[in-house]
């Protein structure tokens, strides 16, 4: 039994197998150190907490497989490993998982990519294979307001006055500048045609929630230079030469991740490799507010691209004709191999989606 009991916990380990991402340089380490690491290491938690029999580890390598998902075109990180590895060795896979998008004028121009399918992608294998997480995204779009706000509608002080001055001066600009509450009019459309289980929570629809306003402040008193008699922020995400506005952001990002955590229960934060910063302001957050831990689910970009939220012309879009998707394809036969695999998990989903995929395959097929 004990031998195997062993050949589990190995298979178990090399799911979490040490591995980089040459762009990004994110890592996924080894999980334990020394000679107490691999399957020795799964063997001593296994001894002193969990008393998993081999078929609960096997359980739990399918589970830790749904999020990895080794056979998919993207790489995904969970560099908190050991903190991942506890929730399903204690039998509490992640529930929901969250996505959090801001707003990009360019995507609301030309329309949607394709790639952005790869977080459906993603949420509908794991799905698939345990029936876990629910996928939750977050409309962020209203923080658009802070690239337009001038200076004289940002507070200057920390005190009870200050988030209602931000929501005046976030509503005075979104209808002065004809932003839209919703950067993605049709994102609940997403789930339907994929299949994918989740829902979309706007920025916009909750600023008016207690609750939300609460994570707002807790986010902006905890990025705030606190020596400062004057509103400075000294945690942030972006270049010094940011307005005081654009620097809000980064507390808004902060505070959406506080209220799914406190009210959602949400640990797990699903994202590009290029939301390292954001998600270490997060994790140091929880960690020193809420005495918890928490997570960062990170993938790979689409080949050669930005982020698949972002706007990127080189991309392929649900707007395009036949024509220009192929163009784009046969220019690009890595992204092109991406993109097929990327849609393989909605082949048999929905009309609209299975229309464009198959017309998609059609191409890629004639690529080969």
């Amino acid at each position: 039994m004990l031998i195997v009991f062993i050949y589990a916990a190995e298979d178990l380990v090399e799911v979490f197998n040490p591995k980089r991402d040459p762009i990004s340089g994110v890592t996924q380490p080894k999980l334990g150190k020394g000679k107490k690491a691999g399957a020795s290491y799964i063997l001593r938690r296994n001894n002193q907490e969990f008393k998993l029999d081999d078929v609960g580890v096997r359980r739990v390598e399918r589970q830790a497989k749904a999020f990895f998902q080794s056979n998919a075109p993207y790489e995904v990180f969970i560099p908190q490993n050991t903190f991942f590895l506890s929730k399903l060795m204690s039998g509490n896979v992640p529930p929901k998982v969250y996505f959090g998008m801001g707003y990009n004028k360019d995507l609301m121009r030309f329309g949607d990519r394709l790639d952005f399918l790869d977080i459906f992608s993603w949420a509908k294998r794991a799905q698939d294979e345990i029936g876990e997480p629910e996928l939750i995204l977050w409309d962020a779009s209203s923080y658009q307001a802070f690239n337009t706000m001038g200076p004289n509608d940002v507070p200057n002080k920390f005190d009870e006055k200050t988030y209602s001055k931000i929501f005046t001066a976030m509503y005075k600009e979104m209808n002065s500048n004809r932003i839209n509450g919703r950067g993605y009019d049709k994102l609940e459309d997403f789930f339907e045609v994929t299949g994918v289980k989740g829902k979309v929570l706007s920025a916009w629809n909750l600023i008016t929630d207690d609750r939300f306003q609460d994570a707002v402040m807790e986010a902006i008193d905890f990025c705030r230079d606190k020596g400062s008699e004057d509103l400075v922020f000294d945690r942030y995400v972006g270049s010094p030469d940011m307005s005081q506005a654009q620097k809000f952001y980064t507390p808004f990002e902060l505070a959406e991740a506080i209220y799914l955590f406190d009210n959602e229960g949400i640990e797990f934060k699903l994202g590009p490799v290029t939301e390292q910063r954001f998600d270490s302001l997060i994790r140091d957050f929880i960690r020193t507010e809420r005495g918890a831990d928490y997570g960062s689910i990170w993938m790979t970009l689409p080949p050669g691209r930005r982020a698949s939220y972002l706007d990127d012309e080189r991309s392929a879009r649900f707007g395009d004709s036949m024509e220009d998707i192929e163009n784009k394809l046969r220019s690009d036969p890595k992204y092109a191999g991406w993109l097929s695999q990327i849609g393989r998990p909605f082949e048999k989903k929905a009309d609209g989606l299975q229309k464009r995929m198959y017309q998609i395959g059609k191409v890629l097929g004639d690529l080969r």
